[in-house]
């Protein structure tokens, strides 16, 4: 009787051990679907930072309520969310690298600090916003690029309109987590 049993077992055995595709598993390779869900939530942040606040757009100003500073005018912010300047740069942490976050705020100085308040440079308002808001694909998985020891590089689809696009993202891992190493963008 148990003859019976363990032929047929070991028949099926070796027929799935012999069905491996060579497209097998790599742990190399293997990224989690707790981390995958991070990473995702980082690209949909980068991806309002870049469409909301730095490149595309700006935040929610009262044009009412400005300032002169340094030759310049400056309009409050009026978005909940950046209530100052350390608030817009704490909620980046949460995104990007401290070095990634002092670095776009560098370069994208439309934003400052008055008496404790988050302003928004005016003469940045006329500039002409060029470029495309893209939406990442959430149906379709990232591609495996490649990993450090410290980072994973990963690929994502987006969409504008009927065009799409592959972009890779490098994740570092912090004390805090992973985070983005630069504010990045869609070509």
């Amino acid at each position: 009787m148990k003859k019976r049993l363990v032929i047929p077992l070991l028949l099926c055995l070796a027929a799935v051990l012999c069905s491996c595709e060579a497209d097998e598993f790599n742990p190399d390779k293997y990224v989690g679907d707790g981390v995958l869900a991070v990473f995702g939530v980082l690209v949909d942040q980068n991806q309002i930072y870049y469409n909301d606040v730095f490149v595309l757009g700006h935040l929610e100003i009262d044009e009412s309520k400005t300032v002169e500073k340094d030759g310049r005018t400056y309009a409050l912010v009026t978005d909940k969310k950046y209530t100052s300047y350390e608030e817009l740069k704490s909620r980046m942490l949460a995104t990007y690298t401290e070095d990634c976050v002092n670095d776009i705020l560098e370069n994208y100085d439309i934003y400052r600090d008055i008496d404790g308040k988050l302003y928004y440079d005016l003469s940045d308002k006329d500039n002409v916003r060029k470029g495309y808001k893209w939406e990442r694909v959430r149906e379709q998985a990232p591609e495996f690029e490649g990993k450090t020891e410290k980072s994973y590089t990963m690929e994502y689809k987006f969409v504008c309109g009927k065009k799409d696009e592959l972009t890779e993202f490098t994740f570092l891992r912090v004390n805090q987590g992973y985070r983005l190493t630069k504010l990045q963008y869609v070509d």
